[in-house]
């Protein structure tokens, strides 16, 4: 409107002059243009207007989105940032300074190599040559890379940068967008995982037990080399392998249903282990004894993905099992053969845990009489001070011959016997077997 009053006046000024106008229907953006002229004999003027609203709110919309977008990156704790096709940068997010330490327009003002280690900036130049061919196309590529930068104390951070190619109106490359995130702490936690992995691998390589994981099919995902040493196989063989190459049937059915028992417990994400002793074929068609602790292995959202297992040698184990076995049996067909009276019992508590056919001919006493009982409850010993020095003397030299001494049996009778005993042990606890040798009729 000053324009148009100044023009009014008499002066002439030149260009056009936008203002909004009112309207019936409210408010325009217009742009007038005005001529000078004579009409009647005196100066006028000739104002050609031009709608300028749509023009205005599309600028205004532009405006208030560049504004909401600024808002965005200034305000993020990613950096936001732009790289010119000269790979200098023209914008960086105030963001810039949480991570790296330095103001916005001092980053803009520093090259690849003040803000990249080497190795990164090489990293990050490869992978713009890998993406040139598919920018030169015009393609909406987007990149994700792991930078190390520096700080401005001196120290490196590890980013996450994700870059993406910026095109104008007409197509053309205008350099690239991207957005850097600090990733210091999950690269530490990736390390220390990294470690762990890495020592835990060792020591699944270098013990004699065998470490394995399999899906939840069994099909075998990893094996420890120690495989070789158990089964003649190789790691990579032995992950081919289906279970019905690596156990017998009866093991394979024995694994089986220790899986379908536990489950319901691994479907509830429960850290259940189990134990299977089992029979595997060896590579040279022999077989082998092992022990297997088997635990089931939970992703994040505790879903049952698969088992983790060590597989120990067992089969000297299995065979001196078999030997004592063996041996016990032999033992308890000559202890129920022999004809003389003949008991064992537990040290520690005095009860009898065992005695043979003979003994119960002998003192008329039924087996189910004589288990768990002492001989005081039965009252066998005649007389209760030799039954004090005989066992001292046992105990002492843990083994006594043809002692003689008197024992009383069920129906009241003191019998004359040679009384033979010795100290044994089973499992963990002590034991004395005794037997005894009735010599009364040849004493009379």
């Amino acid at each position: 409107m000053d324009r148009y009053a100044r023009s009014l006046k008499g002066e002439k000024p030149e260009g056009t002059n936008p203002f909004r106008l009112v309207t019936k229907d409210g408010l325009l953006w217009v742009e007038g243009q005005t001529v000078f002229i004579e009409w009647q004999g005196k100066p006028a003027t000739l104002v050609f207007l031009t709608n300028l609203t749509e023009r205005k709110e599309t600028e205004e919309a532009l405006r208030q989105s560049e504004e909401k977008y600024r808002l965005l990156a200034d305000n993020s704790l990613d950096c936001i940032w732009t790289l010119g096709p000269d790979l200098k940068l023209t914008y960086a997010s105030p963001a810039v300074k949480r991570i790296r330490g330095v103001e916005p327009e001092e980053a803009m003002k520093q090259t690849l190599d003040d803000s990249m280690t080497p190795e990164s900036k090489l990293r990050f130049i490869e992978e713009l040559e890998r993406i040139s061919p598919d920018v030169e196309e015009g393609k909406n590529i987007v990149s994700v890379l792991e930078i190390e930068q520096y700080h401005k104390n001196g120290s490196t951070v590890w980013v996450e940068m994700v870059l993406r190619a910026l095109y104008n109106e007409a197509g053309q490359f205008h350099g690239f967008i991207g957005a850097s995130r600090e990733i210091g702490k999950r690269k530490e936690a990736q390390e220390a995982l990294r470690q762990s992995e890495e020592k835990y691998r060792m020591l699944a390589e270098n013990t004699d037990d065998v470490i394995w994981t399999a899906d939840t099919d069994f099909h075998f995902t990893y094996m420890s080399p120690s495989i070789f040493k158990l089964r003649g196989l190789t790691a990579e063989e032995a992950i081919l392998e289906e279970l019905a190459q690596s156990f017998t049937p009866e093991s394979r059915q024995r694994l089986s249903h220790k899986i379908e028992l536990a489950a319901g417990d691994f479907e509830k994400g429960l850290k259940t282990s189990l134990t299977l002793e089992a029979e595997q074929y060896c590579k040279d068609g022999s077989t082998r004894w092992t022990e297997s602790l088997i635990r089931p292995l939970y992703d994040n959202s505790s879903k049952h993905t698969g088992y983790i297992g060590v597989t120990r040698d067992i089969s000297e184990r299995k065979q001196a099992e078999q030997r004592l076995q063996a041996s016990e049996s032999k033992f308890s067909a000559a202890f129920m053969a022999t004809s003389d009276p003949t008991a064992i019992t537990e040290i520690e508590s005095g009860k009898i845990v065992d005695i043979n056919p003979a003994l119960e001919l002998w003192t008329g006493y039924s087996y189910n009489e004589v288990i768990n009982k002492s001989a005081a409850d039965l009252n066998l010993w005649a007389d209760t001070k030799q039954q004090a020095q005989i066992l001292e003397k046992l105990f002492q030299q843990e083994d006594l011959i043809d002692y003689e001494t008197r024992l009383r049996i069920k129906d009241g009778q003191v019998r004359d016997v040679l009384f033979s005993a010795r100290v044994i042990d089973i499992g963990p606890n002590k034991y004395i077997f005794s037997r005894v040798h009735d010599v009364t009729e040849i004493k009379k």
